[in-house]
């Protein structure tokens, strides 16, 4: 849920700075970044609770 959310707000950060005059690509790449951290630190926070139950 929480990546879908952040996906979201990646998307509308990249339409709001393109319409500011950004580039396109480079608004793009600042979504792709956060959405990668936040996927990043999804599979990171999963992996510590499953070594935390062993």
């Amino acid at each position: 849920m929480a990546l879908s959310i952040v996906a979201t707000f990646a998307t509308s950060l990249w339409v709001v700075l393109w319409a500011l005059g950004f580039k396109a690509f480079d608004g793009f790449l600042v979504a792709l970044i956060i959405v990668l951290v936040a996927a990043g630190s999804q599979i990171l926070a999963s992996r510590l609770r499953s070594v935390r139950r062993d």
